[in-house]
């Protein structure tokens, strides 16, 4: 790969840290360490958008480097705080460093982006089940279902918060929750995460939550 191509590859946009660090070590091998941080500093100087910057913390991170990565994240925002894609970068390199209290925080200035979003309030639950902050994270789901723009997102909530419902030993909370998936994708989704055998219900105790189930 010649410098000129690693580094048209580096200034697109769209460009991801997957993309990045590969372009970065195919220049490495064809043309040498010094090369390669060539193509860097020069990418690094000019980030095309905030999808770029977002690369070069992957690339960071990747190096090992994930201090590094927060600091330049944190500029970043310093220009633009309610750049959400920001925030979610930020929220996932903290997770890298157990920094719980500014993860919280963090969650908390997504959400406050747009209290209808039912992207932000799912991420912030995954985000606080992560933590072991269980209880939190319930909320935020349950929170999550009753947004208009849940869409897609809704099987995906929904079973994660009937996971977290029995992992608390909540198993009636958990089927309840269970209930609110379209019947075309109950069973399908059901017995493939074996939600059955891990709730321990019986079969025939299936009707009460959906005929599917039966």
């Amino acid at each position: 790969m010649s410098i000129a191509k690693a580094i048209a590859v580096l200034m697109r946009p769209d460009v991801t840290g997957a993309v990045a660090s590969e372009t970065l070590a195919a220049l490495d091998a064809s043309h040498g360490p010094q090369a390669r941080a060539r193509a860097w500093d020069m990418w690094r100087a000019h980030p095309s958008s905030a999808s770029a910057l977002m690369a070069q913390a992957g690339v960071l991170v990747d190096q090992g480097e994930t201090e590094r990565a927060i600091d330049l994240i944190e500029a970043a925002r310093t220009h633009n705080k309610t750049d959400s894609d920001l925030i979610v970068t930020l929220v996932e390199l903290f997770m890298r460093r157990d920094r719980q209290d500014e993860i919280q925080a963090l969650c908390t200035e997504l959400i406050e982006l747009d209290p209808n979003s039912s992207y932000y309030l799912a991420f912030s639950g995954v985000t606080m089940a992560r933590c072991g902050k269980f209880e939190e994270a319930i909320r935020l789901y349950q929170l999550s279902l009753t947004k208009p723009d849940l869409s897609s997102l809704t099987l995906a909530v929904t079973l994660t918060l009937a996971c977290i419902l029995q992992k608390l030993g909540n198993h009636q909370a958990a089927l309840e929750a269970l209930a609110g998936l379209p019947n075309e994708h109950t069973t399908r989704y059901y017995r493939t995460f074996g939600l059955y055998e891990e709730l321990g219900a019986p079969r025939d105790a299936s009707a009460g939550v959906s005929s599917q189930f039966a």
